[in-house]
């Protein structure tokens, strides 16, 4: 329900304006810089990792209350619709090969992001379930939910290297590869 009402936002705001391009145009420009050698990777690494550990951490606050956990589905939905805007935004400013970038870069890095959510979301709510049900707010944290926690903190970190220092040494080798 949660990604239906979220697609259809999604395609509400990239027909009513172009203000989807906002999006991505400041990440374009420190993408651009890494590749020119003129920006360090760690304005892109500290930015990505902003982009990934902030929306984990954030369903893990919203974990520790059971009727409060539920909006950790909406958060998912929230960035299931950048993602589109994202995605459309790229494809339409560079056309097949912004359809090539977001097959090969984009959607499996996304993909493994909105899983890792979705788990860590269903996981709160389970700790969630089980502290309701006790009536203690720490009594749901057993080793198996820390664990689960902690794997999809390590997969949002993993992303993060990946997306700021692997894909920019690829593109950079790419692109000189080419000249």
């Amino acid at each position: 329900m949660c990604l239906i009402l979220s697609v259809l936002i999604s395609i509400i705001i990239i027909i009513s304006s172009d203000g989807y391009l906002n999006l991505i145009v400041s990440r374009n420009k420190i993408l651009y810089a890494i590749i020119n050698g003129t920006a360090s990777i760690k304005e892109l690494f500290w930015d990505r990792m902003v982009n990934f550990i902030f929306p984990m951490i954030i369903i893990v606050i919203l974990g520790l209350n059971y009727f409060l956990c539920y909006l950790s589905f909406l958060l998912v939905g929230y960035q299931f619709v950048i993602f589109c805007m994202t995605i459309y935004a790229v494809i339409d400013m560079y056309g097949f090969f912004g359809v090539l970038g977001t097959i090969i870069l984009m959607l499996p890095v996304n993909l493994i992001f909105f899983a890792s959510l979705i788990f860590l979301s269903v996981v709160c709510l389970e700790r969630s379930k089980q502290a309701n049900k006790y009536k203690y707010f720490l009594e749901g944290y057993s080793d198996s939910y820390f664990l689960k926690i902690i794997v999809c903190i390590a997969i949002g970190v993993g992303l993060t290297i990946l997306v700021s220092i692997v894909f920019p040494l690829i593109l950079k080798s790419a692109i000189f590869s080419i000249y």
